[in-house]
Order: structure tokens, then sequence, then C-alpha cells
């Protein structure tokens, strides 16, 4: 057990934040018969005003990358008191090898949170009916989880958008979104289509650019709009994008 000391605390906003990675998983123990399945137990606990231990979060398995967890404490604090933050691991399975690290322990007026940016050109684009154009973004995360992106379209009638590939670094990716114009679309007529992102885990921590796309007249030929080197592999936009929010060297 890891055990603070008390923390004194008021009335008002409220967060316990740490990051953290764990291995709780069976390993080869010379006196216990352990299996690849065991795993060990680790809490996350809170006592009150000296109060009795109040189990928060429980963690089994293992998850080897950096995670920020943000507990909401709030409701719990009616008056000026003292907490106490307890982080109580077993270790029968794990043995002489495994473990629980943590860091950045804090209590905070404010939780951690998912955010994301949508960054590039809104238009307004030109392409003949029934042609492609082809939009650069970069998705960037802004905030404090990593984090899995779920991106979306919403098109006029007789569109379609697909997400041509692109390339993904620890906080952003840069986005190749193809918008096949319809084939009845009205020359000279500009057009309005809205790519968003939200956090999969938060659907509210959600961001958007309305792009403009002008029908043009001529033979059909597709206006590209890109910047670096992306795949070539084309699939439904609609797609899943993973962004590391914060990366903690190896222990």
């Amino acid at each position: 057990m890891l055990t603070s000391s008390a923390i004194s605390v008021t009335p008002g906003s409220t967060f316990l934040i740490f990051y953290h990675r764990y291995d709780l998983t069976g390993r080869t123990v010379e006196i216990l018969p352990v299996t690849a399945n065991d795993t060990d137990e680790a809490y996350v606990e809170v006592s009150y005003g000296g109060g009795p231990w109040i189990k928060l979060l429980r963690y089994t398995g293992r998850d080897l990358s950096w995670q920020g967890a943000s507990l909401n404490l709030t409701a719990n604090i009616t008056g000026p008191m003292t907490l106490q933050v307890r982080f109580n691991a077993s270790s029968n399975v794990m043995g002489k090898a495994g473990g629980w690290w943590i860091d950045d322990v804090m209590i905070a007026s404010l939780g951690l949170g998912r955010a994301a940016l949508l960054l590039g050109s809104v238009g307004p684009f030109e392409a003949p009916a029934g042609a492609t154009a082809h939009i650069a973004l970069k998705l960037a995360n802004v905030g404090d989880y990593e984090t899995d992106f779920r991106l979306d379209a919403i098109l006029p009638a007789g569109w379609d958008a697909n997400l041509e590939g692109g390339s993904s670094g620890l906080l952003d990716a840069a986005l190749r979104i193809a918008l096949t114009v319809a084939a009845n679309a009205t020359v000279g007529a500009t057009y309005s289509t809205v790519i968003s992102a939200s956090a999969v885990a938060d659907p509210t921590a959600k961001v958007s650019l309305t792009i403009q796309v002008k029908a043009s007249s001529g033979f059909p030929w597709e206006l590209v709009v890109a910047v670096g080197s992306f795949a070539a592999a084309i699939v439904v936009l609609a797609a899943v994008v993973v962004l590391r929010r914060r990366r903690r060297p190896r222990t």
C-alpha cells in the first residue's frame, strides 16, 4: 500500500489525478501454482475525514502504456475536512516481477479532459460534378488523454466521402479526405460539407470544420490539395484515429 498524508480540502470542485501503468498478471513463482490467466488486483481508495477506505477504481491484468486517471471527489466533500488517498495492490501473483507504476499524483480543482483541433483550409474548393476533391486536414489531440477519435462527415445528397490515408504522430495526424461531388450537382453552386472528429470515450469532446466545394464546369478532373505523403489504401470515412497525448519514459 502507498498512502498519502492527510490533505486539507474545502467544498468545491475537487479531483484526484494521477498517471500510471501496471502489470498484475500471472508469473512463474516457486511457491505458488500460478497460471497465465491469474492476476493480482490494484485499487485506488479514498478516506474522507478519517473514515473508512472507499474503493474508487480497480485494475487487473496488464496495461504497460502510461494512462491518465481523473476522479471527481466533489460530491463527498460537504465541508472543510481532510482526505487521504491510498494505492493498494496485492502481490500473490506478481511475485518477483510485474508491478504498479504511479506518477504525478495531485488533488486539483479541474480534472483531465479530452479535446481536439481540426486544422486546414475550408475552401472554397472547385471540382466538376462526379469528380473528387482531395482535402488535406490535420487532427491534433490537445486534451490530456491518449484518445481514439472517430471521424464523420455530413454530406449533401448524392455526395460521398472517404479517408484516403495519412500519417500519424504522437499528438496529431495528417488526413487526406476524398470528397466526391454528386453527378447531378448544379454547376456554379457551392456546397457545404461538415467533417467532424469526436473522442470515442467522450463524444461531447467534438470538433468540426465546414468545407466549401463549388461545382465547376468542364471536363471532370480531380482537384488535389495535399501535403506530405499518404497511404494509397481507401477506407470509408467514419474511421478511428488514435492519438497519444502523453508518453512517459519507461521505468
